[in-house]
Formats: C-alpha cells, structure tokens, sequence
C-alpha cells in the first residue's frame, strides 16, 4: 500500500480542489440568482405601480365627466357606458356601477335654512340608489352591491373619503362566469355638487368637513378583478418570478387565507400553502390607494432553470471524475512497476537457475569427460587387445569383439559430441536422419532382429535442433523396448513427411501388450509421451497382445528448414 501513496495524494488533492471550486462557483451563483431575483422584484413593483395608476387614471376621468352631468339616471349611465366601451378600454374592471345620494338635499333647501340652526341641515345617514351596471361576466346583482357599499368592512360610512379622493375597499368575493371564485377590490371615486361649496363658511370652525354630506351626489365605483388584472397588466418573460397578493394587511401582520387575493385554480396561497419552500422568498408592503397590501414574491422553478448553479455540479463531478481518472492511472503505473519490480526478480532468479544449471552441466561434462569416457577408453584398449588375441585361436570370436569395440568406439563418440555441443553452449544441433541411421546399424551387431528404415532427409532438415534430439532420444527408448521386451523379428524405423507434418514411427512384430495394462512403476511409456510433448507434437501408441506394436508421434512445422551442421 506505500507503493500506492502518491495515487491516494493526488486523489484526495483533486476531491479537495473540486470540492472547493463547487463550492466558490456555488456562492457565485446564489449571488448572481439573489441579484435577478431582486431585479425582477423591482421591475415587477414597478409596472405594478404604473398599470394601477393607469386604472385609476381611467375611472378618475370617468369620474369627471359623471360630476359635469346634472343629473345621472340610468339612461345616462348606460349612454356613457356604450360610448366608453368598458370590455375594451376598462378590461380589468369585472363591474362597474354608480351609486346615486338619495339624500342630497337641493340648493334651495339649503338656502331656506341657512340663516337658522345649520345643524339641522345635516341630514341622516345617507342612501344610496343605484344605477344600472356594467358587469363583466360575474352574475353579480345590483341589490348584492348596493348592500355591499351600503356597509362596507372597517368603514363606518363610504362617503366619508379623505380630501375627497380614490379610495379602495377590502377584498370582496365575486362568483365568475363558470362558476369559480373571483377576487376583487373596489376603487371608489366621489363625486361631489359644485353649487354648494359656498356653505363651507357657514360652519363652525373644525366642521367644514361635515358639509361633504350635503355636497356627495354619489359615489363611482370600479370592481378590479385580481385575475383580469393580471392578466391585462402584467408583462411576458415574468414566469420565473411570481407574487401573491394579500389586502389589508398591515406591515408584519401575520398573512391568512382571507386576505388572500385569489388566482383561477388554486384553492390556499402559495406561501401559506403546506411545503412551499422557494429558493428566493421576499414580502414586500404595498399601499394602494389607502389601503395596505403585502405582496410576497417567490421564484419559480423556471428561475432555477436560469441559474448557474450547475457549473457547481459540473466542477464537482468533472474535477473528481478527472482526478480519479489521473488517479487510477497513476495506480496502474504504479502497479505495473512493482509487477515490472517482480518480473525482473523472477527473471534474475532464473538467471541466476540458469548459470547454476550450466555449472551442473559444466561439472557433468568434465565427470564423463575425465571419469566415463576414460573408463570406456580403457574398456576400448581392453577389447581391441582381447579381439587380437582371439583372431589366431577363434577367429569368430574375435570378429564379434571387433564389433563390440567398433560399437563402445562410436558410443565414445556421441558422448564427446554431447560434451562439445554443450561447452559451445549452441544447443543441440544435428541431422536426425543421421543418428537414426548411426543409431540402427549399432543396434544391427547386437540383436538377431532385422532392422530396417525409412528416413526422409527433407522431413529432418524441417526440425529444428531441440525437435530432432527429443525425437532421437525417444527413438533409442522405442527401439531399446522392442529389442528387450518386444522379442520382434522385424522392426522398422521411418521418419516422413505427411502434409506439414513430420512423422516418426517405429512399429515390431513382438510379442505387443495391452497399453491400459502397462506397469505403472516404468519410466518408458511416460518419457516417450513428455518427449513428444516438448518437441512440440502428439504420441500415438497401438499395440495388443500377440500383434506387436506401433508408436507414431506427430510434429507439426512451419515449413522452413531447421539448422543443419
């Protein structure tokens, strides 16, 4: 695992900076979405503003053309209404109505009292009559507004208007044309008769105020529907920020669902709704026209598409996949080092195998070369000297121990080659061909049994030097078999070409055995096998009792010819 160290470092390095730069890009981001969310605040507060006071522009005017009128019935009102073209020119007004004082007692009433008690002048609670109406699309009754005006909410009487301007109401709940709840406010606009102003004087100091009761000819009144309202007013591209509107709500007063200024199709505000938690929330006071709102703005899950908030999330996963990348490749090499580390060490060890195995061979080849072929030297002169004698006493005799001593000569032989193939350290080199051949016409002068051969000098040119010596050393052990247990009179010996293939076979006409019965304890059949496994091909043994035997063994080869001497 020390090994490993610099690959955790430069992980936990690279986690920690992308973790840091998510988290910079992350607070740039929330300012960044803090100062649209401001902005469109704003610029929403603004248009808000401009389209009230455009609305209130409209009904001021329709006001000042209702006071230059000397008389407004319902043939006037609905004259005005059919010139002014509410549905066009007044589309967030869900109802218009004028509202006539029944009271209003006339100039010369006024002027026949003047010089006695003015107080008995002030006439009673003022009544209302009210003309005919224009209503856009909400069943809404006359009877149900004129009771509305009649006693409105928090107002002990709706004339009473401050310096006599625009006022608004409270929320009041209208019925829409499918059936669904409307919110709505109503602007009041006064309108007051000019001929009385004259009697101002005639009160007492601090009640000039009171003569507003005689002077009220009526009262305008403009239902602003809160959705018409919207829909009319509000600019497009607002859909990442939206507001609620409550009525009557003072600055800090807890917000509830009866102040709420409804929307089509939904049934609790938004933020008095269970779960409502947007990223940006703020309330903000509204006075409108003496009356105070609070309006609480909230993004959208548009804004939040907006933001840039996802080039935290891109420095997070792209720095930490990065880094576990570099990481994970920085492991690798690592870990290829320390295998490179233990190949080399494997490698020097069989070096070092290697260099022990030569000296083995090295020592072995001066023990048979000082030892065994000295040994064999003497055995030679000891034959030669034993073949002379015999030649004058019996000539037989000495013929076959000239054999004898031809054959250890040629054994000498292949024992001091071994030695020279090896101290020139070349590997095994010869021609298979002619061992095999050396090798038969030894075994012809020690055996009864007819030796014959089949060798194929392009077969052995296409073994390579370890092939052919596997292969001869497997053919002594083959022949030694047939001559020791085999009892054959014919044996053969073939080395072909089949196909890209070389094929050595050595069949008898012995006695044969069954393969799957063999001795267990021998080493033949097992040294044969490992043989032509090294060599690089298959062994193929057929042999039955009485039927003699036949050993095949398969090499394939590329096709060039191997190394000759």
């Amino acid at each position: 695992m020390r090994d490993f160290a610099p690959a955790w470092l430069a992980l936990v390095a690279g986690w920690l900076i992308s973790g840091a730069a998510a988290g910079w890009f992350w607070r740039e981001a929330e300012q960044v979405d803090r100062r649209r969310f401001d902005a469109a605040v704003t610029n929403l507060l603004e248009h808000l503003d401009t389209r009230t006071e455009r609305y209130a522009e409209q009904l001021e005017r329709l006001a000042d053309y209702v006071t230059g009128q000397d008389r407004v019935s319902t043939e006037v009102w609905e004259e005005l209404l059919r010139r002014i073209e509410p549905m066009s020119n007044l589309p967030g007004f869900v109802e218009l109505a004028y509202a006539t004082n029944v009271a209003l007692p006339t100039h010369d009433e006024i002027e026949a009292r003047r010089r006695g008690d003015l107080q008995k002048f002030y006439p009673d609670p003022l009544t209302a009559a009210m003309c005919a109406q224009w209503r856009n699309g909400t069943p809404v009754t006359a009877a149900e507004t004129e009771a509305w005006i009649s006693q409105p909410p928090k107002k002990q009487r709706w004339w009473r208007i401050q310096n006599g301007r625009m006022c608004s109401s409270l929320r009041r709940n209208l019925v829409g044309p499918r059936g669904q709840p409307m919110s709505a406010v109503g602007l009041f606009v006064p309108v007051f008769a000019r001929d009385l102003t004259e009697f101002a004087g005639l009160l007492p100091a601090g009640r000039q105020e009171e003569l507003r009761a005689f002077r009220c000819r009526g009262v305008l009144i403009g239902m602003l529907g809160w959705d018409a309202f919207l829909k009319t007013s509000m600019p497009g591209g607002t859909e990442q920020v939206a507001f609620d509107a409550f009525v009557g709500v003072e600055d800090g007063a807890p917000l509830t669902a009866d102040t709420w200024m409804s929307r089509d199709g939904l049934a609790a505000p938004p933020p008095l709704a269970p779960g409502f938690n947007p990223r940006f929330r703020k309330a903000q006071g509204w006075p409108f026209y003496r009356t105070r709102w609070q309006l609480v703005f909230h993004s959208t899950p548009a804004f939040d598409r907006q933001s840039t908030r996802y080039r935290a999330w891109v420095a997070l996963v792209g720095g930490m996949t990065l880094t576990s990348l570099m990481a994970g490749m920085l492991a690798v090499e690592v870990r290829g080092r320390h295998r490179q580390t233990l190949v080399s060490d494997r490698l020097q060890e069989a070096l070092l195998g290697l260099e022990s195995a030569r000296r083995e061979r090295e020592r072995l080849s001066h023990d048979l070369h000082d030892g065994t072929i000295q040994s064999l030297y003497a055995l030679q002169l000891g034959l030669s000297r034993a073949a002379d004698q015999a030649r004058g006493t019996q000539p037989w005799l000495g013929v076959r121990l000239a054999e004898y001593r031809q054959n250890l000569t040629a054994m000498i032989g292949e024992l001091r080659g071994y030695i020279l193939r090896h101290e020139a350290e070349d590997g095994p080199k010869g021609d298979l061909g002619g061992v095999l051949a050396s090798l038969v016409d030894r075994l012809r002068s020690t055996t009864e049994s007819e030796l014959r051969t089949e060798i194929s000098a392009d077969a052995a040119r296409r073994l390579s030097g370890p092939q052919a010596v596997h292969l001869a050393n497997l053919a002594r052990e083959a022949l030694s078999n047939s001559m020791r247990h085999a009892q054959a009179r014919h044996i053969h010996v073939a080395l072909r070409m089949e196909d890209d293939r070389v094929v050595l076979e050595i069949s008898d006409d012995g006695r044969g055995f069954a393969p799957l019965l063999a001795p267990q304890g021998g080493f033949g059949l097992t040294s044969m096998r490992r043989r032509a496994a090294e060599a690089g091909g298959e062994l193929d043994l057929n042999s039955r009792p009485g039927q003699g035997c036949r050993i095949r063994v398969t090499v394939p080869t590329s096709g060039e010819e191997g190394p000759q001497d």
